[in-house]
């Protein structure tokens, strides 16, 4: 066991400190073993130029094959490991500029600054978000043309990793729910319940907003079909999940008494009805009389009676 203590004179704190283990018993040559530890120091403290100088320092030392091996796969990762940086700086500014542009209404300028990273190098979930973003920006303006062509661009990603694929799965279906083309949408749900990589987050949304489609499309009986099933799933598992209790229990209390076809009332209008329609009114009139019973034909004369 070792027990490191990190002690300063001036009480400053040690932010992140690392220890590098100085692996000599492990190589033949302490040097390279110095050159080496010294690297990976550098690489975990992010100074990439100082991290690549020591491991060619520790190359010109390597004896064997696997020690060169060693270092030149360092190298390749403190290169590859800075691009990423490097590029994420970079990244950061244009998703700036373009989401000023996005506020501004300039939807053509946003997209191009999107357009723009889609072949940044170093990352790879660059042109995921930049396509859904651009997808996105489509939506805002209705061009749900072109926003399903961006979406085909998405898909059609090499190897699309099965996290962006659902979630791309997802965003069509909110697109076709803005069309009111309620079947699409469900049926890009079914493909999310299909999808064996789906978690259980993933099944419950696309089940839900399932649900939703019908409520939107006024088909009250078949959203109250499934999300009764989703409430006594969630009332007979052995780990229910609160928030998902209270989002269904919040939709059926919307849809509550409402044959298909009728209008929805906001929550809104429900207080309003609510406040303007109490079960006991009592009416007040300067033409009435306090030996009235109050009614609306027969009205006070008087708040005090």
């Amino acid at each position: 066991a070792v027990i490191v203590v990190l002690a300063s004179d001036t009480g400053a704190y040690f932010d992140n400190p690392s220890i590098s283990h100085i692996r000599r018993s492990k190589f033949s040559d302490s040097r390279f073993a110095d050159y080496e530890s010294s690297g990976r120091a550098k690489f975990v403290r992010q100074d990439y130029a100082g991290a690549r100088e020591a491991f060619k320092s520790a190359l010109g030392f390597a004896s064997s094959d696997d020690e060169r091996k060693l270092i030149l796969t360092h190298i390749e990762e403190t290169d590859r490991t800075e691009r990423i940086a490097t590029t994420a700086i970079r990244a950061k500014t244009i998703f700036r500029k373009a989401d000023n542009f996005m506020k501004q209404g300039k939807y053509a300028e946003a997209r191009r600054e999107y357009e723009a990273i889609q072949d940044a190098s170093g990352m790879d979930y660059m042109k995921e978000i930049s396509l859904c973003s651009i997808a996105k920006l489509y939506r805002m303006e209705k061009d749900y043309v072109n926003a399903h062509k961006t979406y085909g661009k998405f898909f059609k990603i090499p190897e699309l990793t099965s996290y962006y694929h659902i979630y791309g799965l997802f965003e069509q279906a909110e697109t076709y729910l803005e069309q009111k083309d309620y079947v699409r949408a469900r049926q890009i749900y079914s493909q999310v319940m299909k999808t064996a990589e789906a978690k259980e987050h993933h099944l419950f949304r696309a089940r839900l907003f399932t649900g939703d489609s019908y409520r939107l499309e006024k088909k009250c009986s078949s959203a109250r079909k499934i999300y009764e099933e989703l409430f006594r799933q969630q009332e007979t598992s052995p780990y229910p999940h609160e928030g998902y209790r209270l989002d269904i229990r919040s939709r059926l209390e919307g849809i509550d008494g409402l044959a298909d076809g009728a209008v929805e009332k906001s929550e809104r209008q429900k207080r309003i009805e609510w406040v303007n329609s109490p079960k006991h009114g009592i009416y007040i009139s300067p033409k009435g009389s306090d030996k009235n019973a109050g009614t609306k034909e027969k009205p006070f004369a008087t708040i005090q009676r």
